[in-house]
Formats: C-alpha cells, sequence, structure tokens
C-alpha cells in the first residue's frame, strides 16, 4: 500500500511532497513530561524578547511607516547575535535527548513520512522537526502513528502550523517547477 492509500483509509486528505527534513523523535510515554516541557519552550523560544518588542509595537501601529521585510531581517540578526550571546554564556538551550533520528523523504499537511519503517503502529510520538523556513528553527510535535512510516500530527503550535504548511507548499512549488523542467528538457 503507498502512503496515499495509506492515509485515504484513514480518511486524511493532503498532497503529499518529496523532501529532505531533519527529524528527531522518541515515544511519547518514555518522557512525556520533558517533552511537553520542551514543546512549550520551543514556542517560547520562537517569541523572544525581540520580537514580543516587535508584536507590541505592531499591535500600536507604531511601525507604519516601517519596511516590514527590513524590520524581519533586522529582528532576525538580533536573534542569531542573541544565540550567540547565550552559546558564550553557555546558556544555549538544552534540547531534551531523543532516542531516534532521520530525514523524512516526504510531508504533507499534518503529515510526516519516513523512509524505513520506524514508527510503532498506534503509538502517540514527540518530535523536534528541524524547519529550514525563515527563521530557521527547530519545533516541536505531538503525533499519532497510523503506519510503520508515516505519522499525523496531533499537537502543534498555531504559529508552526503555518510555518510548516508553508514549508509544504514550498515542496510542492518546488516539485511543480521540476515537472516543468523535465517536460521542456524532453521536448
Amino acid at each position: 500500500m503507498d502512503i496515499k492509500e495509506i492515509l485515504q483509509a484513514h480518511g486524511i486528505q493532503t498532497r503529499i511532497v518529496p523532501c529532505e527534513l531533519e527529524v528527531a523523535f522518541a515515544k511519547a510515554e518514555e518522557n512525556l513530561s520533558a517533552y511537553k516541557k520542551e514543546f512549550v519552550a520551543l514556542s517560547q523560544h520562537r517569541y523572544g524578547s525581540i520580537t514580543q518588542w516587535l508584536n507590541k509595537n505592531k499591535s500600536k501601529n507604531r511601525l507604519e511607516d516601517t519596511d516590514e521585510v527590513l524590520l524581519e531581517l533586522l529582528v532576525e540578526l538580533y536573534q542569531k547575535v542573541e544565540n550567540i550571546e547565550q552559546i558564550l554564556l553557555n546558556k544555549s538551550f538544552a534540547y531534551v535527548p531523543l532516542g531516534a533520528e532521520g530525514i523524512a523523504n516526504f510531508v504533507g499537511h499534518s503529515v510526516l513520512c519516513m523512509p524505513e519503517s520506524v514508527f510503532e503502529r498506534g503509538q502517540e510520538y514527540y518530535l523536534r522537526i528541524f524547519l529550514p523556513a525563515f527563521p530557521k528553527r527547530h519545533i516541536g510535535i505531538f503525533a499519532h502513528s497510523i503506519d510503520e512510516k508515516i505519522v499525523v500530527f496531533t499537537q502543534i503550535h498555531q504559529g508552526d502550523v503555518g510555518d510548516f504548511d508553508s514549508f509544504v507548499a514550498q515542496m510542492e512549488r518546488l516539485m511543480i517547477l521540476d515537472s516543468k523542467s523535465v517536460v521542456k528538457g524532453v521536448e
């Protein structure tokens, strides 16, 4: 049974696209309290002090005459400097050790597929994914395995949903562009 058929059998309607996405994971029951703490911390880490300041000023309309793209780039630079400072002071974010890791080869909206059988069907998992979006970061996800190779997300932070879906859409665009270039090469 292929991925699309498995998803349809579980009532999941999404397009599946190829990718290469770094994933670390473990059964949620192994250390649930630590995984929940990291899940929350990863979300808070995304909204550091500069991002909170920026959001507060946006809500008060203090940034009307500001170039938003330039401001986002400056915020990202500030965060990188802040990360370097934390590393130098040995205060960098400590990730919870997870038992397994690999490279996902297909994604869909709220779905992640691995090339080998690494999941136990019916089990709950905690995943930490390196999302190569802007800004690049790790996101925490709780998921349910519907197959030895496929998990469906059950809990993900709202902001991360949008970023993950944007990543899926970007992979779809790349797949379409690649298929068009193959057709042109055949002609």
